[in-house]
């Protein structure tokens, strides 16, 4: 990978399996990425995720009529991240979308 691209190194996202499949990307300021290259221990790893197995199946985002997002987490998100831990997230990174926590 090329070290323009060394600041999106991350443990919890495939960057270089994302560059190869997108060898001409350019990233901009918050840049999102696909779920597709999301690895397990990513806070919102979802079923997009090519990593995502029976296992560690990821959790599921629902768009809604009014463009806003769902996520709902699996069992695996939730043994890798307290129900805080994902509110705080939601807080902080997805403003406007919604985390479906199950009942307890």
């Amino acid at each position: 990978m090329s070290d323009k691209f060394n600041s999106l190194k991350s443990g919890d996202y495939d960057m270089e399996g994302f560059m190869r499949e997108n060898p001409g990307f350019m990233p901009g300021p918050g840049q999102h990425y696909p779920d597709k290259f999301k690895l397990p221990g990513h806070i919102t790893f979802s079923n997009e995720s090519k990593y995502s197995t029976p296992d560690t199946q990821g959790g599921q985002w629902t768009m809604l009529p009014d463009g806003r997002w769902t996520f709902t987490p699996s069992q695996f998100n939730l043994q890798q991240h307290s129900p805080q831990e994902l509110q705080d997230y939601f807080n902080k990174y997805e403003s406007g979308n919604i985390l479906l926590l199950p009942r307890r």
